[in-house]
């Protein structure tokens, strides 16, 4: 059996509204990153290199500011790169590009989520 979240919700509602990074939030940004970016890993909440990986590519797809590097480690340009992305969606709650991965980086990341799954 895979470790990973037992509980997958609550996720980008109370993400969004928290600013914490639920399980349910993660479980997220891996679908996301599974359905668009050839992340195939397991979808179980839990960040690994992989996932992080997957985050990487698709935050150097977009082109939006310097790329990452794709190691599976994130850090200061990869939350930086995460915040110029959230920042760059029209209506989306705006936060301070400074590398630090805080609730308004979560909160914001979870508003683009939302909106980018809806179908």
């Amino acid at each position: 059996m895979t470790a990973g979240c037992v509980v997958i919700q609550p996720g980008l509602d109370q993400a969004q509204a928290s600013g914490q990074a639920t399980c349910g939030f993660w479980y997220a940004v891996q679908a996301y990153e599974a359905f668009d970016f050839g992340y195939t890993g397991p979808l179980n909440g839990v960040m690994g290199p992989n996932s992080w990986k997957g985050v990487q590519r698709y935050l150097n797809a977009l082109g939006s500011g310097p790329a990452v590097a794709v190691d599976g480690v994130p850090g200061p340009n990869t939350y930086r790169a995460i915040q110029r992305m959230t920042n760059s969606r029209d209506g989306s709650p705006k936060v301070t590009v400074d590398g630090v991965f805080g609730p308004r980086t979560i909160s914001a990341w979870a508003w683009v989520l939302q909106r980018e799954t809806r179908g």
